[in-house]
């Protein structure tokens, strides 16, 4: 029961980050990303490249609204079986975080310099923090 509560959650979270490559991709301004995945020369396109463009533009923003109703139903899922919704918020936020950092290094090659690997620690410690304070929370309680 517990893997498939935390499965929604990461998957939720997967989903979302995919959700915003997906969209920097379909709205990047020149079409460079789809450009090099078409192998096509930045400089000039013909008429056919230039309409094949305009459709995987389109089909990016589609997969974007796919993604992330898909998203919502598992997020929505996890919510439900959560013992508290800050747990279910907090698993996939912090998994879209992560995906998020490694698709931007791996696809758009940006840094993860020593200022964000600082910013990401805190921010997870807080989520940790949160999970910790409401399980802390429980045990008072009973």
């Amino acid at each position: 029961m517990a893997s498939l509560l935390e499965a929604n959650s990461v998957l939720s979270g997967l989903l979302a980050s995919l959700a915003s490559v997906v969209s920097k991709i379909g709205l990047e301004e020149g079409n460079a990303t789809l450009k090099l995945l078409l192998c096509l020369s930045n400089d000039k396109c013909t008429e056919n490249q230039e309409l094949l463009l305009k459709v995987l533009q389109l089909l990016c923003l589609m997969l974007v609204g796919v993604c992330n109703v898909i998203m919502f139903v598992l997020f929505a899922r996890a919510l439900q079986k959560h013992s508290s919704t800050a747990q279910a918020t907090v698993t996939v936020s912090t998994c879209n975080f992560i995906f998020s950092s490694v698709f931007g290094w791996a696809l758009f090659g940006e840094a993860l310099n020593l200022m964000w690997w600082c910013g990401f620690s805190l921010i997870v410690l807080g989520f940790v923090l949160i999970i910790y304070g409401q399980n802390n929370d429980k045990n008072k309680t009973l």
